[in-house]
């Protein structure tokens, strides 16, 4: 979602080469996208394990490096804070090329989440550092990152101002809430029958976007009957997911990107997190922290006339400052 308002606004003298480093392997997660967003196919599309955690980070690293071996680039763009982002920028980094990080700054200050050590490490190796939030660009600065740091908007913002017009409204015959979960804190076998319990207690039905380590953790943890309040749907396309957010009454997330999307379309939302990289979500009365989902059947009737404030994350025009600066240095 991230690298396709890159590619729309790249510029012709620039070659791009785009790594698919096969972490989320299956077809709704990566290949649905490359078509709904008229993609290129990957030059190089990486096949590394599905199960051991560790053993895939270190395998999408080697077989980054050796494309990094036998082929010449000025520089590597990484977005986010994935697994994927860390292997990246350690194979450029060992290569000697500039790491550049889109989406670089964020701070949620947990560090038991995996998400926060990766963003960390990628933005002490990055040569330049593109920050979403003028907030995440005062982060860098603090940790005397901010030589080659700049704000530039969100590129997610990007995308939804681009694709939000083309949307169809959706008939909806029932209520219901949009859930996803999927950060490894909530996948643990007692958290994650924490909260199954509590989306049973919600008065609306709960339609649960079944991400593959969702998946793999329900099958880890025996719980095979999620129960008569929850629907199980497949992963999402980008227009499907929206649409689906876009008939429900609220959302509960523990996904950054899905937090602002739902802060942007003015709808109700509950994070079982303790803390957020997006804080600047959470100022707005619809998106609240709320660990235990204690506020399950309370959250949908906060009453909330402030618009979303779109200006946080930039003017919708991030692509084409991201690909100015890269023009402008001097690797």
């Amino acid at each position: 979602m991230k690298l396709a308002p890159l590619i729309w606004s790249s510029p012709k003298s620039v070659t791009n080469y785009i790594v698919n480093t096969g972490q989320h392997y299956d077809p709704e997660m990566s290949n649905n996208f490359l078509t709904e967003f008229n993609l290129p196919i990957p030059n190089w599309i990486l096949t590394p394990p599905r199960t051991d955690l560790g053993y895939q980070f270190l395998i999408m690293m080697q077989e980054v490096e050796v494309i990094l071996k036998y082929e010449t680039f000025d520089c590597v763009v990484v977005y986010g804070d994935t697994n994927s982002t860390l292997a990246a920028a350690i194979a450029t980094k060992n290569n000697n090329i500039s790491v550049v990080h889109v989406e670089s700054g964020l701070r949620s200050y947990d560090f038991n989440m995996p998400e926060e050590r990766n963003r960390i490490i990628v933005d002490s190796y990055a040569s330049l550092k593109f920050a979403p939030t003028s907030s995440a660009l005062e982060n860098l600065k603090k940790e005397n990152l901010g030589q080659n740091s700049f704000f530039v908007g969100d590129l997610m913002l990007d995308l939804f101002l681009t694709m939000i017009n083309e949307m169809k409204a959706v008939p909806v015959a029932q209520e219901y809430l949009m859930c996803t979960i999927h950060r490894k804190s909530n996948l643990e076998h007692d958290r994650l029958e924490q909260i199954i319990k509590k989306l049973n207690t919600s008065h609306i039905s709960i339609k649960l976007v079944m991400h593959p380590a969702l998946k793999a953790a329900l099958i880890k943890a025996h719980i095979l009957n999620l129960g008569e309040n929850i629907i199980p749907i497949e992963p999402q396309s980008y227009f499907n997911s929206m649409n689906l957010m876009k008939g429900s009454d609220g959302v509960i997330t523990d996904s950054g990107g899905l937090q602002k999307e739902s802060y942007w379309m003015n709808k109700p939302t509950l994070i079982p997190r303790h803390s957020t990289e997006w804080s600047e979500t959470t100022e707005s009365k619809l998106n609240q922290l709320d660990y235990d989902l204690a506020q399950i059947n309370s959250f949908t009737k906060v009453e909330n006339n402030e618009p979303p404030n779109f200006s946080i994350f930039g003017d919708g025009k991030s692509a084409h400052r991201i690909w100015e600066i890269i023009l402008a240095t001097n690797f």
